[in-house]
């Protein structure tokens, strides 16, 4: 291994120990504070064993034990219904999601997952905006019950099932915490109709970093042996990720569908105007912050283990007890095993002062702290694209963000970059950064409607990057 990746490398297995001991700490302060938390306290240590029985279980070839339950699908498919329908209703005159029924090949969007959240970011976005985009082309939007998939066709107002054809296409965008079982039945029907299956895949992360991912990392396993490998075509959101496949495919010598091919499309950048939020104004909060004309640094991620915040935290009180005046912006949802860094945050001096933390933003307030920051803050550990980063491109924002090939892949020279986990280096970045004249960033991006029209376009013409993976691991 080379002394550059040796030394990130040690870097993040220093900064995920830390963290792991924080936030067992603060779940065991928790528990003497409240008897409540003694509870959590005990899942997340069983959380942690339980990432090795994932691991052990599936080298071993039992990766079913951990599929999803049929009855808690069964109990989600009403509320899924009144979702897709509101869906349609809000993005497409319902006649138009009929009429693609009568094309000579059917695109079916698996939106299952993400109609049950009502904020849409990172995954849900992907799969969001690809169907919004797909709607013009005449795709259908389906949401998967047992082994059937359903849509709003024929009439604009009611759920019927939907028979796949020869032609038709599947495509499984952002389901992987979904139902394997239930995946796999209608993957065979479609194949058995003479249609194909394709797969949307945003990274391998609960692979490589297994301890920085959520609860549902087991569902990831059984999505990855059941589904991905059992399709026609992987699209991956970077190359970065599809070298990561074909690599991680290789070295584990795993079985794969005949003729399996590989791709990588971008992500957009823009991000489209929710119902009402043409004329919603600005919240008085981030007016308040956007006002002062003190520099702010924004982050746009979840809170959780691995976007690196604890790092970023770091960097800006370093810079804060040297006496240097800037705020920092923290946008993102509470996560998972972010007690000790949610606590870390609301419990800091600065904290309503000179650190600001939005559990949720409408996306007219995220665009205004977009052009209003002085930059961004990536800190990440590991990511499979880095959607923050072509955003803030998009509103003509600089970025400084963790040195790790994703990023260069979609940055290259234009970022001010920091070795991952170095909080010393990101404070000498930031400082370069305010002594520097805010300028845009010269990072090429797409919207929404050019990635998914050059996506659908890969998936009509079949032209793939990377072409058959069978070739490709052949030559790792």
């Amino acid at each position: 291994m080379l002394p550059e990746k040796m030394k990130a490398q040690s870097n993040v297995d220093r900064h995920l120990d830390l963290e792991a001991r924080k936030e067992l700490e603060e779940r065991q302060r928790l528990a003497s504070v409240k008897p409540s938390y003694l509870k959590r306290c005990s899942e997340y240590l069983f959380a942690r064993v339980l990432e090795l029985y994932w691991t052990v279980t599936r080298l071993l070839g039992f990766a079913y034990w951990h599929e999803g339950s049929k009855d808690e699908q069964g109990e989600l498919f009403v509320k899924r219904g009144q979702a897709l329908l509101n869906f349609l209703l809000a993005e497409s005159p319902p006649v138009r999601a009929g009429a693609s029924v009568a094309l000579e090949h059917k695109l079916l969007i698996d939106m299952s997952q993400t109609l049950d959240v009502e904020n849409k970011t990172g995954i849900q976005r992907l799969v969001w905006e690809v169907s919004k985009a797909a709607l013009r082309r005449g795709s259908v939007p389906v949401i998967v019950k047992g082994d059937q998939l359903f849509g709003f066709v024929g009439e604009p107002t009611k759920l019927t099932e939907i028979e796949t054809a020869k032609g038709d296409v599947f495509l499984i965008a952002g389901s992987w915490v979904g139902y394997p079982l239930e995946l796999q039945a209608v993957m065979e029907k479609v194949s058995a109709s003479g249609g194909s299956n394709i797969a949307i895949l945003c990274d391998l992360i609960p692979f490589f970093y297994p301890s920085l991912c959520g609860p549902n990392a087991d569902r990831f396993i059984a999505w990855f042996d059941r589904i991905l490998l059992r399709c026609d075509a992987i699209i991956c959101i970077s190359e970065s990720v599809a070298n990561d496949l074909i690599n991680f495919i290789a070295s584990q010598r795993l079985p794969f569908k005949e003729h399996l091919q590989i791709g990588w499309q971008a992500l957009g950048a823009d991000f489209s105007v929710a119902a009402g939020d043409n004329t919603r104004e600005i919240s008085p909060q981030i007016n308040t912050i956007c006002s002062n004309k003190t520099p702010f640094f924004l982050s746009v991620s979840t809170l959780e283990p691995r976007k690196g915040y604890s790092v970023a935290l770091d960097a800006i009180a370093s810079l804060w007890k040297d006496g240097v005046d800037v705020r920092y912006v923290i946008v993102g949802r509470y996560g998972w095993r972010c007690n000790a860094l949610a606590q870390r945050i609301i419990a800091h001096p600065q904290y309503g002062r000179c650190l600001f933390w939005l559990e949720s933003a409408s996306d007219a307030d995220l665009r205004h702290l977009y052009k209003q920051a002085h930059s961004l803050i990536f800190p990440s550990i590991a990511e499979g694209f880095g959607l923050a980063l072509i955003e803030a491109a998009h509103h003509g924002l600089p970025a400084i963000a963790s040195d790790i090939p994703v990023f260069r892949e979609i940055g290259g020279d234009s970022i001010r970059y920091f070795d991952v986990a170095d909080s010393d280096m990101l404070a000498l970045r930031v400082r370069e950064s305010l002594a520097a004249p805010k300028s845009a960033p010269s990072i090429p991006f797409l919207t929404w409607q050019e990635s998914t029209e050059s996506l659908l376009a890969m998936i009509e013409k079949g032209s793939y990057q990377f072409g058959e993976l069978r070739k490709r691991a052949a030559a790792v």
